[in-house]
Parts: C-alpha cells; structure tokens; sequence
C-alpha cells in the first residue's frame, strides 16, 4: 500500500505485486493484472511520463508499465538483485540498488535506457530521494554506511560511515534531513539523522 499527500490531502494506491503479476485493487475489485519478472521486489511511479517502474529481484531486470493500457513495455538489465528503487523528479530519472552488486543502476526518464551504473557500498537495500539537495542516499547494509548520489552527475559524492547497520531512509521536508534506520546490536535499535 503506498500514500502520497499531495494538497493536503492523502491518496492511498494499493498494488498487490506478485512473481505472476501485479494486480491493480481498487475497492474490492481487481481492475487489472500485470505479468511482470521473478520475485518483484520494489516499485516506484514515474510522474514524467507515468509509467510504473517494478524491480524484479531475482531476474535481475526493472520492468517498465506503461499505465495508460497497463502493459510493460520494457525489461531492463540491471545489477544482481535489485532491491529498491525511488524517483528523481528533478532530472527525471529512476535509481535502482542493486544488493548483489553494490551498486546503483540509473535509469533515464526521458529514453527509459540504461544510463549507468554507480558503485556504492556493499550490500544496498533502501533509497530515499533529496529534493531539498538533489541527492539519492543509499543505505548500505554491510558496509554500515549511506552511500549520497549526487543527482546531477550520478556519481558518490560522499560517503557517510553509520555506527549501526542501516536498513531504511525517509527525508523530512521540514528540516531537509534523511534520517535512516539501524541496529546496533540484536536488540538495540538507533535512528540516524544526515544533513
């Protein structure tokens, strides 16, 4: 279930994503099914040109729907295990983490190609988008680091070192922060704020 707030008010889309397809739920009603690839882990809507963007863990590959007749028009390659993927609206572009390979696949908005692959820390498993700096900040597990894109260059621009193993990131308009979840140990839980 995703919520976006736009005007104040809150929208919430439900898509149920499986390895046989993603179902559209409105209501109590399935209004479409999408054959997508193996193990759909992510999924991000492209406002540009509203296609939906589906990370498909075990195939290795990012399906592209198109939303207007709900069918995938593409199967990009991507690195082992992509494992999220968020949008920049900025430049348009859609980033994948790729948890295999350390990396983070870039997809442009505008050719929906490959446009490259950025190096991060190993083991990336969540996204968050900066719009106050234009920054992708990689959360990086094994590394107990975020990895921060900068989202013109789509090059790392820094690396931040985490005390914890950082498992999911938010950005709060408010103070124009990321703040990213961890643990330190089995039990303990931190929550880290990067500005």
């Amino acid at each position: 279930m995703f919520s976006i707030v736009f005007a104040g008010l809150i929208f919430t889309l439900m898509i149920l994503i499986s390895s046989k397809g993603v179902d559209h739920v409105f209501g109590d009603s399935v209004i479409s099914t999408i054959s997508v690839e193996k193990f759909p882990q992510a999924i991000v809507f492209n406002p540009a040109n509203n296609n939906i963007y589906v990370a498909n863990r075990d195939s290795g590959t990012v399906s592209i729907i198109e939303s207007t007749n709900n069918t995938v028009i593409n199967n990009l390659e991507m690195g082992l295990l992509p494992q999220a993927i968020v949008f920049n609206p900025s430049n348009e572009n859609t980033y994948v983490a790729n948890y295999g390979s350390g990396t983070v696949s870039v997809i442009g908005g505008s050719n929906q190609t490959l446009l490259g692959n950025t190096v991060v820390g190993t083991e990336p498993v969540a996204l968050e988008f900066n719009p106050a700096n234009n920054n992708i900040y990689v959360a990086n597990v094994v590394s107990n680091s975020v990895s921060i894109i900068d989202g013109i260059s789509n090059d790392v621009s820094e690396t931040v070192n985490i005390n914890n193993v950082p498992l999911a990131l938010t950005y709060n308009p408010s103070n124009n922060g990321t703040y990213v979840t961890g643990t330190l140990t089995g039990t303990e839980g931190l929550v880290t704020l990067i500005h």
